[in-house]
């Protein structure tokens, strides 16, 4: 699970004049290709609405700007997204992400 926030406007050490998502949207696209060799999957992506319950002094209540749930094939495949990602266009990433957070989980099935 990831939460991001990005930045109102990208900032790009030369100024550039972009929105924060735009220039992580750039960076997204140059480690999608590599995200799918480890095995990973986009499941679901969205936009956040807000929180309906939680602690609002809690450090995760905030003003989240979107999320999403990636898909692992196996802990070792996550592990090598994590430690080997290429760093070609992490600037991207760095101008347009204000904050984020990346929660690890497993899946299960519910049985009846």
């Amino acid at each position: 699970m990831n939460l991001n926030k990005y930045y109102s406007k990208a900032r790009y050490k030369n100024g550039e004049d972009v929105p924060g998502e735009q220039a992580y949207n750039c960076y997204a696209s140059r480690i999608m290709p590599y995200l799918i060799s480890v095995r990973g999957y986009p499941s679901i992506i969205g936009t956040t609405t807000g929180v309906f319950v939680g602690d609002e002094s809690g450090q995760l209540h905030d003003d989240w700007s979107d999320f999403a749930m990636v898909y692992y094939t196996s802990r070792r495949n996550f592990i090598r997204m994590m430690s080997n990602s290429p760093t070609k266009g992490v600037y991207h990433c760095e101008a347009g992400l204000e904050r984020a957070v990346l929660m690890p989980s497993s899946s299960y099935s519910i049985e009846r």
